[in-house]
């Protein structure tokens, strides 16, 4: 927490310098990772020892979680390269900014479509098994939050960067790593119950 803080400050002394963002963003992400993962150590979550497809399941949970962490990497570089225009005010309106990015937003915005692809056929899995508690929980919740974060990036893209889709697209981009990193934490390292 205090390295994390430390970051902060020197990204805002570095006056929102490239790379330092993104560092930032990995290491709150990391840090709520961690906590989540102290969490669970001390939490004896048990899976159901009928589960189908256990192995199947924490291998896609691990495919979505690193398909969202490389979408949130994307991300920030998208926010870096909008800096330019916010501290320089060169005639560009707020609402032109994310039309000059370039082609990485082209690339996040693209790769949305896998992010939803790999969450909807984890869903789909859930669904077909008839899986019920936790796990059912967290995949639709992370569905929606998918959903959710793919709104929020059409409102930043098409309506001018609103100040408060900058807000919710941020936490719930934030919010939907630690669900998905729940599900794998679950799937890979409970003890189905006997």
């Amino acid at each position: 927490v205090g390295f994390e803080g430390w970051l902060g400050g020197q990204v805002v002394r570095s006056g929102l310098k490239p790379g330092m963002i993104t560092l930032h963003m990995v290491g709150a992400m990391a840090l709520l990772c961690l906590l989540l993962y102290v969490t669970f150590r001390t939490l004896n979550i048990q899976l159901p020892a009928t589960l189908p497809a256990p192995k199947r399941l924490a291998y896609l949970s691990g495919l979505l979680l690193a398909i969202i962490c490389i979408q949130m990497l994307m991300g920030t570089q998208v926010r870096e390269a909008i800096d330019p225009y916010i501290k320089n005010d060169d005639g560009i309106s707020r609402s032109a900014w994310i039309a000059n990015v370039g082609l990485i937003d082209h690339i996040h915005r693209s790769f949305t479509w896998v992010v939803i692809a790999v969450a909807a056929y984890f869903v789909y899995i859930v669904q077909k098994h008839a899986i019920r508690g936790l796990l059912k929980l967290t995949s639709h919740l992370s569905l929606t939050l998918i959903l959710a974060q793919t709104a929020f990036g059409i409102a930043l893209a098409y309506g001018g960067l609103p100040h408060i889709f900058q807000v919710l697209h941020l936490v719930t981009a934030s919010v939907l790593i630690c669900a998905v990193y729940t599900l794998w934490l679950i799937l890979k390292n409970a003890q189905p119950m006997t």
